[in-house]
């Protein structure tokens, strides 16, 4: 893997979740990950994640995509705001924007406890 590489597929990654967010415009801007504070008593200072997320390491349950059932054991929830426009369809990234909502985005992982 090239330098600069994993920078790319998580850029990609971003701007694919944005695409496919039906609450937004498509663009990456109308989308912002809320970001704890740092904590001032790790001495390391890099510990934990700094995305507001929540996690299930002993989830047993299914999901069904496309009318299959896709067997989970760990689901992340992470916590986003996004951008709402005037006119209600947040489709046009021209129309102003009213304020941003709160809103989750669920990762699933399938047969994630093997």
């Amino acid at each position: 893997m090239t330098k600069g590489a994993p920078r790319r597929s998580l850029d990609g990654l971003a701007a694919l979740i944005a695409k496919q967010n039906p609450y937004t415009s498509g663009q990456v801007d109308d989308m912002d990950l809320y970001i704890l504070p740092a904590n001032p008593d790790d001495p390391n200072g890099d510990q934990g994640s700094p995305i507001e997320l929540e996690l299930d390491a002993d989830y047993p349950g299914e999901w069904n995509f496309k009318g299959a059932p896709q067997k989970l054991n760990k689901v992340l929830r992470i916590k986003y705001r996004c951008k709402v426009r005037k006119g209600g369809q947040n489709q046009n990234p021209n129309d102003p924007v009213e304020f941003w909502m709160t809103a989750y985005l669920l990762v699933g992982f399938e047969d994630g406890g093997v």
